[in-house]
């Protein structure tokens, strides 16, 4: 029986072109790692980051070195925001903790993608287990996941802008 990789499902039957296809040594674990084995930038290796907007679980794309901004998510939502635990994301993702793709996950949740990234050529995605990462679009990874555009970097100007009396 072969593996099914829900992620790789969703970007064929979306008719989505893939760019380029690694598959990197078995023990990948982190977005760092990945980068440096593709070999790509940080800025076009894509972080998938589940957080609990209240009790709902929701998905954000970004890049690694990117931190997003908690604050204006949780004003969105109009409810505190954590970050899931490892624990928490294997099994909502239903795959390991740094496999975890921008789609294709076992519970349903809303995805945002950082604006920031549309700007750039391609991007590459973890697509459902740690050594298997796809080099898609900007464009086609908005296609496969469904992910609304949002401003999610922390900037501390805008910070500055939120405090009384300054």
């Amino acid at each position: 029986m072969a593996l099914s990789i829900p992620f790789w499902d969703l970007v064929r039957s979306r008719g989505v072109t893939v760019l380029d296809r690694r598959r990197l040594h078995h023990l990948t674990r982190s977005v760092y790692e990945a980068a440096e084995l593709i070999p790509a930038p940080l800025d076009r290796i894509v972080a998938t980051i589940i957080c609990w907007c209240g009790n709902r679980p929701a998905l954000f794309l970004t890049t690694p070195a990117v931190r997003i901004d908690l604050d204006r998510i949780g004003t969105w939502f109009g409810a505190p925001v954590r970050p899931a635990t490892p624990t928490e994301v294997s099994a909502l993702a239903a795959t390991h903790l740094q496999g975890v793709p921008p789609s294709g996950l076992a519970f349903l949740m809303p995805a945002f993608l950082d604006e920031e990234l549309l700007t750039a050529e391609t991007l590459w995605v973890p697509a459902g287990e740690p050594s298997l990462w796809l080099e898609l679009t900007p464009a086609d990874l908005l296609k496969v996941t469904g992910a609304y555009p949002v401003a999610l970097r922390y900037r501390e100007a805008d910070r500055l802008r939120r405090v009384p009396g300054l």
